[in-house]
């Protein structure tokens, strides 16, 4: 049984359930996708609350179990798959870092130590779990000119536009929704929908298969400054691409963070 866990309960599972559906029908084992419907620091603070990162007494599991049994009327699907052991887990958030202000008293460089020590935990989806990160959220998904957008490496944005990154990418994409890389998704059933149109699934899948391309390569130039596909998969591991994310953009005079998704890398990291 594998283990995912989505930060949002409409986009992330949709994009997800479609290339899953376009290149993951054929895994041997069976998965169960929860969403956490909190950001990041909001996980962070609850793992710190049930000290997770010291004690070897609770994991990512058992805390959202226990988010499940505050919410009854919920999603079940960890309640009813107690009795089952996760060979992966994989988490998928958003940078999503805040402004200090009133509502947030964390500094930038304290965010950025509590995502660091979440990436060094959550290193391995056969133990305690893998973690990949959207810079700096899920829309970054569609930020593309026409496919193949071949200056995608170049895209940044400032770390503090926070949601307003969503009206940017709406701005500046030129697909004016998801459907260019995700089916339509049901959200009562939680569910894709398939189109009948083989056209339009090839279409898909094509796209997703340059934005794979095109973000293992920005992975990698933001690692080593050569927008290239790399030689070995670690060289664009999200530890590093997180500590490189920090020296070239974010802790630089114009605050700025490369924008990157976590799907494509997912879809390269788990067939390489």
């Amino acid at each position: 049984m594998i283990l995912f866990v989505f930060e949002g309960e409409k986009q992330e599972p949709r994009v997800f359930q479609t290339i899953k559906y376009l290149f993951f029908n054929h895994l041997p084992e069976k998965d169960i996708q929860v969403s956490y419907c909190s950001n990041i620091h909001s996980l962070y603070d609850e793992m710190e609350k049930m000290n997770i990162f010291d004690e070897d007494v609770a994991d990512i599991v058992t805390l959202l179990r226990n988010h499940q049994r505050k919410n009854p009327k919920g999603d079940q699907s960890l309640i009813n798959a107690r009795n089952y052991k996760f060979s992966q887990k994989f988490l998928f958030f958003d940078y999503d870092i805040k402004r200090r202000q009133k509502q947030n008293k964390k500094s930038l460089k304290k965010q950025n130590e509590y995502i660091s020590k979440m990436l060094n935990y959550f290193n391995d989806e056969t133990n305690k779990g893998k973690l990949f990160i959207n810079y700096p959220m899920i829309e970054s998904i569609r930020y593309f000119k026409k496919l193949p957008d071949n200056n995608f490496y170049k895209y940044t944005s400032y770390v503090f536009l926070q949601r307003n990154f969503k009206k940017k990418a709406a701005k500046f994409s030129f697909y004016k929704d998801l459907r260019f890389i995700a089916f339509d998704y049901n959200n009562k059933t939680k569910e894709i929908k398939i189109p009948n149109d083989n056209n339009r699934i090839q279409s898909v899948k094509e796209n997703w298969t340059y934005i794979r391309d095109l973000s293992v390569k920005k992975a990698n130039y933001i690692c080593s400054r050569k927008n290239l596909v790399p030689i070995k998969k670690s060289d664009i591991n999200q530890n590093r691409i997180f500590q490189n994310q920090q020296k070239y953009y974010v802790n630089t005079f114009l605050r700025r963070v490369a924008i990157l998704n976590a799907f494509p890398l997912f879809l390269y990291e788990f067939f390489k």
